[in-house]
């Protein structure tokens, strides 16, 4: 836990990414956040499959965002696909036979 000084201020309780600071009467909690706000799949922040930075940065190794699929070096929808693999968007019909790439 914290410890008051003689001045009545509250030392940080220091835990993982972040500082935690109590106010004088003890009844609000204040956060002070260093580069990434969460993170989850690792306990470091820099290799974890999913993170947000406090600038709003945010990376995910897979997953789904408003229809599109995530993948490490893919991102997919019904009909459309971006890959850093080839560096190429695939575009495909309704109808499977006629495929494009760009």
């Amino acid at each position: 836990m914290s410890k008051v000084d003689n001045e009545g201020h509250w030392d940080p309780i220091k835990k993982g990414n972040g500082e935690f600071y109590k106010d004088n009467d003890g009844n609000n909690l204040y956060i002070k956040i260093r580069e990434y706000c969460f993170w989850a799949g690792d306990v470091n922040p820099n290799t974890a499959p999913f993170s947000i930075q406090k600038n709003g940065l945010f990376h995910a190794a897979s997953g789904d965002v408003g229809g599109w699929s995530i993948a490490s070096n893919k991102l997919s929808s019904n009909l459309i696909s971006l890959a850093t693999t080839t560096n190429k968007i695939a575009a495909q019909t309704r109808q499977a036979s006629a495929n494009t790439s760009y």
